[in-house]
């Protein structure tokens, strides 16, 4: 265990982190708020049919919430002020959810149904209103200014996770045992948490396992502590003017701007929490359980802007850009659409246009990464200088070699549990590291290994390296992995080899270890980080012609992949498998976005918001590009199970549900690691930096 591991572990003993149970009691509480009012958006075709409401009314039922909400919020901060946040908070919760629970029973009341439904939805949103405002002062008492803008995030986050995570599930509720028990599940969920939030949620005098340096933490760090009642304030506070104070407010031009962007945000939240679902059943025809999963696709954004965007308000200075940029295009975004594409192949009538955006417009995404990695490697390295050999292993071994291991070793056990294939015998295992195979994703890791083992040979190769020779390992590059691909007598050879040959699985894997496959990439990187003042002119000079080259190579390889269906007679799965990123349209491809990207966000006038965006992507799509599978698993057996083909909206809602998830996780283990730090050393490499 090294210095700073220790310090890390003593620190998190005298300090301990309650806050961080509070804003997840917070967050979990708001899902349940915003899954209540969503529910109107599953169940409320098969309501209206059941109490014969028309969508006008529908419409009425809607607006009388955003009535009664709007009418709460100033007796909703009043009741807070006099009885505090903790008391209104779980009163609130217990109330609304009651009232969710018993609308579940309207349904049985004849004709006072429709009254029943508008009492009861005008209740459940005046016990609503408080919840809001309690949350921010909840929060405001519990962390330190620092920490505030994150804090916030994560609980205003929650109405966007509560749509990915409920609506599924309403859907498969309403599908498979009718709109009643969307009601009773939520409002007994409610109740259930309501019961329980006395013994978790305090304000932090009074809370029994709060330290006493957590305690002195958030008060120095500008928390309010102290939960301000009616009698609280002081006499000369209660004298003035409350009319004062909102045309103080009102003649600010920052809070007007935020008054009017809060209500366009809250328009546009409302459509797609409400009436979104709808027109996707009624206007488009998709069933229930389709709904609830394309309409999650706005939360999942929602959820990442919102998590992110607390994250930005907290930091600045952002670094590596080009190069964060391309790990989220390219290792990310490009590696996922891959993965996502071989299950919508599944589908015997698959589109073969969104085949091609998914499985050949990405195919620079592994290459690419090789590409970033030799740059980063070059760059903060004096290639005239000897190598410290060991320093380098040790070091790279640590971020990359463990995290290989801890992540096989995953995959094999759940795989093994999953799949009910067990554990593979030592041998076997042995092999599966070898080769990459424990994961679909992992190769690449394996092959990234290869060029650390080898680095002395790229030091010596990019020292003497120059613009003919670079050409010539391009062309050699060219022969090779044309020959490697597309040999017919080499992969005779090869198939033809008995099962029990030790050469065949060294053969038949060469993709998932042959590093010889992307020496050209690789030393492209590294050469052009060494000599980075001559490429970064190169870039600025001819940004028309880069352009140029990339479109060219895109509609160079989509046009053969095309080739290969509608003239060959390829399936699309064959044509993918041809058309790859060693073909020679895919080596073109892959030089020319490598390139392109790299300018698009070195030079490209581009949004400022973009570059916090891209960083905290970049920052997390290491793990992402790491654990996606594991939600691949699970979100393609959900949708098996519901009976629901892949088609291309199904398809693309699918991708989106997948990046999303993968990037929530990201962020979240990477949270907790900074807590617990063998988490992010055993996941991703990365260790606390030492002071």
């Amino acid at each position: 265990m090294d210095a700073e591991t220790v310090i890390t572990s003593v620190e998190s003993k005298k300090r301990t982190n309650i806050r961080y149970i509070i804003i997840s009691l917070l967050f979990v509480v708001g899902a349940i708020n915003y899954a209540d009012r969503a529910i109107f958006s599953i169940a409320g075709p098969a309501m209206m049919k059941s109490i014969n409401l028309d969508v006008v009314n529908l419409g009425y039922l809607m607006s009388t919430f955003g009535w009664a909400y709007v009418l709460g919020q100033l007796p909703g901060g009043w009741l807070l002020d006099r009885f505090g946040a903790r008391k209104v908070y779980i009163s609130s919760l217990f109330s609304w959810s009651l009232c969710t629970l018993l609308l579940g029973f309207t349904g049985h009341l004849g004709s006072a149904a429709v009254f029943s439904i508008f009492a009861l939805v005008f209740m459940l949103s005046l016990c609503e209103s408080p919840a809001f405002p309690s949350n921010a002062r909840i929060v405001a008492s519990w962390f330190p200014t620092k920490e505030r803008g994150t804090a916030t995030a994560i609980f205003t986050t929650a109405q966007y996770f509560a749509l990915v995570i409920f609506l599924p599930v309403m859907g498969w509720l309403t599908h498979n045992f009718g709109w009643e028990s969307v009601y009773w599940v939520m409002g007994g969920l409610g109740v259930l948490i309501a019961l329980v939030m006395p013994y978790v949620l305090y304000n932090p005098k009074d809370h029994p396992r709060i330290s006493a340096e957590e305690f002195e933490y958030i008060k120095n760090g500008g928390a309010l502590v102290d939960d301000y009642t009616k009698s609280a304030v002081s006499t000369d506070t209660k004298k003035e003017s409350s009319l004062n104070h909102i045309k103080q407010l009102l003649s600010n031009k920052l809070i007007v701007g935020v008054l009017i962007g809060q209500f366009c945000i809250v328009t546009l939240t409302w459509f797609f929490t409400t009436w979104f679902p709808i027109y996707l059943a009624q206007g488009r025809g998709l069933s229930l359980t389709s709904v609830g999963m394309i309409a999650t696709i706005p939360a999942i954004c929602g959820c990442l802007g919102g998590v992110l965007g607390g994250m930005f308000s907290e930091r600045s200075g952002i670094i590596n850009i080009a190069l964060e940029g391309i790990m989220v295009i390219g290792g990310l975004m490009g590696v996922i659409a891959i993965h996502v594409g071989s299950q919508y192949l599944m589908n015997q009538t698959a589109n073969v246009h969104l085949i091609a955006l998914l499985e050949v417009a990405s195919r620079f995404s592994v290459p690419i990464f090789f590409f970033i990695s030799a740059f980063g490697l070059f760059y903060n390295l004096d290639i005239h200088e000897p190598l410290d050999y060991r320093a380098f292993m040790k070091k790279r071994f640590r971020t990359v070699l463990i995290p290989y291991l801890v992540w096989s070793a995953f995959y094999l056990l759940h795989d093994g549990l999953f799949y009910g294939v067990g554990f593979p015998d030592p041998l076997h295992l042995i092999s599966i590291l070898f080769f990459g195979t424990a994961k679909y994703q992992l190769y690449f890791l394996v092959i990234l290994i290869w060029f650390y083992l080898l680095m002395p040979l790229w030091i010596a190769i990019v020292r003497r390296a120059g613009k003919l020779s670079l050409i010539l390992l391009f062309v050699a590059q060219l022969g090779f992995d044309y020959w490697s691909s597309f040999s017919v007598a080499f992969n005779t050879f090869v198939y033809a080899l008995p099962d029990h040959s030790l050469l065949k699985p060294f053969l038949m894997y060469r993709l998932n270890y042959w590093v010889v496959h992307y020496v050209f990439i690789f030393v492209l990187g590294g050469y052009l980080a060494v000599h980075i003042q001559e490429f970064q002119r190169f870039m600025k000079e001819n940004r028309r012609a880069i352009t140029v080259f990339f479109w060219a190579s895109l509609v160079w390889l989509l046009a053969y992949y095309y080739q290969l269906i509608f003239e060959t007679g390829y399936t699309p799965l064959e044509a993918i498998n041809t058309a790859h990123q060693l073909s020679p349209a895919g080596l073109f491809y892959t030089l020319a976005s490598s390139v392109f990207f790299f300018t698009i966000f070195t030079y490209q006038k581009y949004p400022g918001w973009l570059n916090p965006i891209l960083h905290q992507l970049g920052r997390h799509s290491y793990f992402a590009y790491l654990v996606h599978p594991f939600f691949i698993t699970y979100a393609a057996t959900l949708l098996q199970k519901s009976g629901h083909l892949m088609t291309a909206p199904v398809a693309i809602a699918f991708y989106f549900v997948i990046l999303g998830l993968s990037m929530i996780a990201a962020a979240l283990c990477r949270k907790l690691g900074e807590r617990l730090p063998i988490l992010n050393e055993w996941t991703i490499g990365v260790y606390p930096r030492k002071k």
